[in-house]
């Protein structure tokens, strides 16, 4: 829950800006800056809070938006600019079944009666 608190927090900042966050120690502590770093934003310091025992402050900038990708051009791009017709590795133990519905199907049974 504390890393979606941040990552709200994160969507509303402005690029470059910093911001604190307070975490306990456990989970948090562990969690919510690797995300960060995850997401591509820069974790600044990590400290214990002298004020208050068992808190830790954590600093983040928010990333500059990335550069728009240019488009692939020849005859293999697609209208969304991705590549088409390139196959992906295919993963031992995956399958893709395609289960084919009839145009009159039988109303399906029901369960109780």
């Amino acid at each position: 829950m504390t890393f979606v608190r941040t990552k709200l927090l994160v969507e509303e900042m402005a690029p470059g800006e910093t911001a604190e966050i307070r975490l306990g120690g456990g989970e948090p502590l562990e969690n919510v800056p690797r995300s960060v770093r995850e997401h591509g934003h820069e974790v600044l310091a990590l400290h214990r809070d002298p004020a208050a025992p068992g808190v830790h402050v954590l600093r983040i900038r928010k990333r500059s938006p990335a550069p728009p990708r240019p488009p692939l051009a020849g005859p293999r791009a697609g209208r969304s600019g991705r590549a088409v017709g390139v196959r992906r590795p295919h993963v031992e133990g995956s399958r893709r079944r395609r289960i084919r519905i009839p145009a009159e199907a039988p109303p399906p049974t029901p369960l109780y009666m």
